[in-house]
């Protein structure tokens, strides 16, 4: 398609199901250039309050350097701030590099609130989505709820995903040692 589609159309045209590797694209929002922002379309995600669409950054929303500001240590107090979500008890710490309490994850909740990036009948489309990450400092999963959010990869694992655990696709498989 090349005009505007609705959620059905989307649903068909790319068939999300996943029978079919067609891969599409749409736009949505604008990047930090001003210029319009182009997503892959990856699939259907039940896990969001019934049937949404997954995509995925087609291109940077915004120029981005993953190196932590606070590089110098190997661990932070844990903020309650943060809105993460243990099994049992909330840790005392975790490791600088903790997503729930990254610069990122914070630049990426402001974007998706930022009428620069969104219109607001943009936002009102995009729905809040739990995803679970995995602490390594304390040895277990916890989750976040965000409405933009970074690809999850592991250590150990040689892929990428997207999408609630309830739908979670894999996005990229890469070559070479994890």
């Amino acid at each position: 398609m090349t005009a505007f589609a609705t959620k059905d159309e989307l649903m068909t045209v790319f068939d999300l199901d996943g029978s079919d590797d067609t891969v599409g694209k749409l736009v949505f929002g604008k990047n930090s250039s001003g210029n319009a922002q182009e997503w892959y379309i990856v699939g259907k995600d039940k896990g969001v309050s019934g049937e949404n669409t997954i995509i995925w950054d087609a291109g940077a929303l915004a120029p981005i350097s993953f190196i932590p500001s606070d590089s110098g240590s190997s661990d932070k107090i844990y903020n309650p701030d943060w809105e993460c979500t243990y099994p049992g008890a909330t840790p005392i710490s975790v490791y600088v590099n903790h997503y729930g309490g990254s610069w990122i994850r914070e630049a990426l909740k402001t974007w998706a609130t930022n009428t620069n990036y969104f219109t607001t009948a943009e936002q009102r489309l995009m729905n809040d989505t739990t995803v679970t990450t995995w602490d390594e400092k304390n040895k277990m999963d916890y989750t976040t709820t965000d409405r933009l959010y970074l690809l999850q990869g592991e250590l150990s694992k040689t892929t990428l995903s997207v999408g609630s655990g309830v739908e979670e696709k894999t996005l990229l498989i890469l070559t070479g040692s994890p």
